[in-house]
């Protein structure tokens, strides 16, 4: 019976899953390379960045920065613009 069951199986045509499963998994590699993941802390404070951030160019590098060292950096280029 074992025997019987076998051969049954190794004749039955099943569409070959391999090449679905390579696709998906180049899809989902491609989609995490793409995927920019959420700064977890600011920059400047090192406090956690809970919702929003904002990037800020500091030193020829962008950071990311809280909501409260993006009101302090407004202010203080808006200081400097006004002389």
């Amino acid at each position: 019976m074992n025997l019987l069951l076998l051969e049954i199986l190794a004749k039955s045509e099943t569409p070959c899953v391999w090449p679905c499963v390579g696709f998906a998994v180049v899809v989902l590699i491609i989609a995490g390379l793409l995927h920019k993941p959420k700064p977890s802390r600011c920059e400047i404070c090192h406090n956690t960045i809970n919702r929003k951030w904002y990037t800020w160019e500091l030193d020829g590098k962008k950071k990311h920065v809280c909501p409260e060292c993006n009101t302090s950096l407004r202010r203080k280029a808006s200081k400097n613009a006004l002389g």
